[in-house]
């Protein structure tokens, strides 16, 4: 119950916070609210140098100066209660002007005797302190009075009549010392306060400068991608004809069969069923792959499942049996029954049947094209084995390349996009997959698919 009474309670704030920070505002800058902590800290310097004179001027009895002071420390305090969010010039203006007419009063009424000289000094940082960019016309105008009355005071005699009172001399060296002790520690502090906001600057336009870097890279990365984003989009749309040209191709030729009604009652019978067969192997073709692209194209999320790979490459050999019986290839699966893995399966199926159809197409008629794979720590290599006419070492080097055109003819003029492979790499990459290709011309190529898993 007291935790949760507790939790209610407004946080404390710290009388130095509820000082200094008075008048920022929840959307200003980082050197604007610096701006408005210096104003505050001048203020409660001129405070802190009202109350100590009051404090000495009422046990000496410095009279009419503890009432000067007294005066202008209600002023101070009077600008800083004046200090509030969007409305921080008037209180700029008030400090500065009084801080100036304070220390101008003063030299008049003391006379000659104390030398307000390096009292000037810190008065003149105040305006490059408090006052931001969009307050230039002031800070002008401050610097401007503020020199002039510099030049007044050092250019004229002070008239006698302006002198409140004659102190002894030991009085008058005492306040020397002290509004010179006072000036050098406030020019002192001020300096200090003057540089801290100039590092400051200068750290705000390093961050800018780096953060317009930074953009700039992300910019520049988000074009790139952008790019490479179109480029796969109109893959993806080759990719698809190239799939499904052949099939359709098959289905057109089964049906010029049906047609011509030149067939026995069996091979009728045998004809429809391998029609039957490959439309509903095209169909599922199509299903799976537009499923896989629209996932793609709208970033969804694609769930991993688990996949016996005997039967899945099983399947996928259906697929493209067409293929395969047209050119008389053997295709066999060498993969044991137990061998599992967990992955996108409509990423690995495109996979797959475009390394196969490789494989057939670039394999000679009556050849055998083999699938085979072993189990290396915690990745499952899948090896799609071909003695077809092999990879040129040129082509080889390029061969997952996506800016080098790699098309090349079958051997039986079969043509191609040269996209397939480079496509493969970029879907194992997004299932942490690799790929891999080795090849002695007109003997032995192995394509080699790099799977991460705990499973076998």
């Amino acid at each position: 119950m007291n935790q949760n009474n507790n939790a209610t309670l407004p946080k404390k704030i710290s009388w130095w916070k509820f000082f200094f920070n008075r008048g920022i505002g929840e959307n200003y800058s980082q050197l604007n609210a610096k701006r408005i902590v210096l104003t505050n800290t001048t203020i409660g310097l001129t405070l802190i140098i009202c109350f100590s004179f009051i404090f000495t001027q009422s046990i000496h009895n410095i009279y009419p100066f503890n009432l000067i002071f007294i005066f202008f420390g209600i002023i101070y305090l009077i600008g800083w209660w004046l200090n509030k969010p969007e409305k921080n010039t008037r209180a700029k203006a008030l400090v500065f002007f009084s801080v100036l007419i304070h220390a101008t009063i003063l030299a008049l009424t003391l006379g000659p005797k104390i030398d307000f000289k390096t009292f000037y000094i810190p008065i003149s940082i105040i305006p490059f302190l408090i006052f931001n960019k969009n307050e230039r016309p002031l800070f002008y105008f401050s610097v401007l009075i503020a020199l002039i009355n510099i030049v007044v005071l050092y250019t004229i005699d002070i008239p006698t009549s302006f002198i409140l009172s004659s102190f002894s001399e030991e009085t008058y060296y005492s306040l020397n010392h002290a509004f010179n002790f006072i000036s050098i520690g406030c020019m002192v502090i001020l300096s200090f306060l003057f540089m801290s906001i100039t590092e400051l600057g200068e750290t705000v336009s390093i961050e800018k400068t780096v953060l317009l870097e930074q953009q700039n890279i992300e910019l520049e990365n988000r074009r790139h991608e952008q790019e490479k984003l179109n480029i796969v989009k109109d893959r993806f749309l080759s990719i698809i004809a190239h799939d499904l040209k052949s099939p359709i191709h098959n289905l057109q030729g089964i049906s010029d069969l049906i047609l011509q009604n030149t067939l026995s009652r069996t091979e009728s019978e045998f004809i429809i069923n391998r029609f039957k067969i490959s439309a509903k192997n095209t169909s599922d073709m199509l299903d799976n792959l537009l499923l896989w692209c629209t996932s793609e194209l709208t970033n969804a999320v694609k769930k991993s499942e688990q996949i016996y790979i005997k039967y899945f490459i099983d399947k996928i050999f259906e697929q493209i049996s067409y293929r395969a019986t047209q050119k008389k290839i053997v295709l066999l699966n060498f993969i044991d029954e137990d061998m599992v893995i967990k992955n996108d399966p409509y990423a690995l199926e495109i996979v797959m049947r475009n390394i196969l159809l490789n494989a057939i197409k670039f394999s000679h008629p009556g050849q055998e094209i083999f699938v085979r794979s072993e189990v290396i720590h915690n990745a499952i290599k899948i090896h799609v084995v071909d003695h077809g006419i092999g990879i040129p070492p040129a082509i080889l080097e390029v061969l997952f390349d996506a800016d080098i055109s790699k098309s090349r003819s079958g051997t039986q003029n079969e043509k191609g996009f040269g996209l397939g492979l480079t496509l493969c790499k970029q879907l194992l990459e997004k299932n942490k997959g690799t790929i891999s290709a080795e090849s002695v011309p007109d003997q032995v190529t192995t394509l080699t698919i790099t799977l991460k898993t705990k499973s076998s």
